[in-house]
């Protein structure tokens, strides 16, 4: 019985080292490997992205046909940019003018930022509105020789007043900084706004909006009516016609 299990054992090791023997080695073609490395050499594709409307993206350089801003390459890292307000004089009054001064600092440096990118056709838009929604303005600081940007304003009433500050930094991405200013005196109030449907023509500080149906009636589910819009104020000398306005196109009357 044991010389029968020792020639059946030493069948079967002959047969499994007749296996390995025929087996092919491992295949280790250099030519395998130099097409993989040459594949992760590449470099990846460059995406062009505008930096304002991140949907908008091309695979060559070239402006965003949306807001007319130079599209860069890849989708830079937001970094908020530090504002400061100052005014002059330091207490607000109604009715008088006051010298708004922004300075925009750099976020790793704390230094003065200097180099803004066009946005619109200006490098800074400042929004002014006040708390009841009665006073709206949309002006252009003047940028100053230290970087800053300074305009004259006044505001009408004692309140709050919201101010929103659009910039651009030229080595940073776009910026929407908001900030408060509180004008003091008699009447002073915060209290919500009391909005109430009103489609007649309004007039602001520097603008006058009016909204125009084509036709001038519709019936309720019609068809959408056109709503053009209608401003006055900047730009007279464009009187009657559409044309670009900072950046968009507007009727301008």
């Amino acid at each position: 019985m044991r010389i029968l299990y020792a020639v059946v054992l030493a069948v079967l090791t002959s047969a499994a080292l007749s296996s390995q023997e025929g087996a092919s080695p491992p295949s280790t073609s250099p030519s395998i490997n130099r097409g993989g490395a040459a594949a992760l050499s590449q470099p990846a594709p460059i995406e062009y992205v505008c930096p304002m409307d991140r949907d908008i993206r091309s695979k060559t350089p070239g402006v965003c046909p949306r807001c007319g801003m130079k599209l860069v390459p890849g989708i830079p890292e937001f970094r908020e940019y530090p504002l400061t307000l100052t005014t002059q004089p330091s207490v607000l009054k109604a009715g008088e003018k006051v010298r708004l001064n922004f300075q925009v600092g750099d976020p790793d440096t704390h230094k003065p930022v200097r180099d803004f990118e066009i946005v619109h056709e200006k490098l800074y838009h400042l929004f002014v509105i006040s708390q009841d929604l009665k006073f709206f303005v949309h002006e252009h600081p003047q940028m100053q020789p230290d970087g800053s940007f300074q305009m004259d304003l006044s505001f009408p009433k004692p309140g709050f007043y919201r101010v929103l500050n659009d910039f651009y930094p030229a080595s940073g991405t776009p910026q929407l900084v908001s900030k408060a200013l509180m004008v003091p005196g008699p009447g002073f109030a915060l209290a919500f706004a009391n909005l109430e449907p009103d489609v007649a023509p309004q007039k602001s500080e520097n603008l006058e909006v009016e909204l125009v149906t084509e036709p001038p009636t519709h019936r309720r589910n019609a068809d959408a009516a056109l709503l053009p819009l209608e401003t006055e104020g900047w730009n007279r000398a464009a009187a009657g016609r559409h044309g670009p306005y900072v950046g968009g196109q507007l009727r301008l009357d």
